[in-house]
């Protein structure tokens, strides 16, 4: 029996089946990152087949121990992003949801973290944008792999620019000292989760400030991994 039963995809306009409101044809378009051909600390890609570093990874100190992204932010992956960041266009959030939970299937076989933490944002960009999109992506991830979410363990003090706005050389200057960790118990393992990782500046400031407050080990997530500047 023909299903009569049709949504409208939320890129393209033309008609499918998926409830995720974005066809499988616009699915197709996002980059996945190729991890035989990506640095294993931060995902960047590189030339060939490896199991080393970056360059830029060998000068860096990073605070958190594994770094999980599934897809390189593409045209797509930015398109996509703002509508939902800039424009309130939730329908594209099922489909982001649906990625990033199937892609962390692995990930989950191995790692135990105890409490999700998504990104925090500021009170007054929450209060501009009515939301922030790494709870909204770490409320999925919780609920497929039964993890608590705690966005009270860290909050933004820091009212800063938009680190898309600025330079690679100015994202560190710009995040610095943003974070306030509380714990009410100790822990040991806890996972970030946000959209994307750029230079990782601001996840890793982040993680700065949980090791520093005494949890053992950090792991971030994030949907896409930038490769430059827009």
């Amino acid at each position: 029996m023909t299903s009569w039963w049709y949504s409208t995809c939320s890129v393209c306009c033309k008609r499918t089946r998926d409830l995720f409101f974005i066809c499988n044809d616009c699915v197709q378009m996002f980059d996945q990152i190729n991890l035989s051909k990506a640095c294993l600390r931060c995902k960047t890609p590189l030339p060939a087949e490896t199991t080393q570093v970056c360059g830029a990874c060998l000068k860096t100190t990073w605070h958190f121990e594994h770094l999980e992204i599934p897809f390189y932010y593409n045209a797509m992956a930015r398109y996509l992003l703002h509508r939902l960041k800039f424009y309130q266009c939730l329908l594209v959030l099922p489909q982001l949801r649906k990625l990033l939970v199937q892609h962390l299937e692995n990930y989950f076989t191995s790692a135990h973290p105890e409490v999700i933490i998504p990104m925090p944002l500021h009170r007054w960009r929450i209060l501009k944008r009515g939301f922030n999109q790494a709870h909204e992506l770490a409320k999925a991830v919780g609920y497929a792999y039964d993890i608590p979410i705690n966005s009270k363990i860290a909050i933004k003090i820091k009212h800063t620019r938009a680190q898309a706005q600025l330079r690679a050389e100015d994202r560190h200057k710009n995040i610095k000292a943003s974070f306030k960790v509380h714990l009410s118990k100790p822990l040991s393992h806890v996972l970030i989760i946000d959209d994307v990782f750029t230079t990782g500046s601001t996840a890793n400031a982040l993680a700065y400030q949980l090791k520093k407050a005494g949890i053992g080990r950090v792991d971030v997530v994030t949907l896409f991994r930038a490769l430059k500047l827009f």
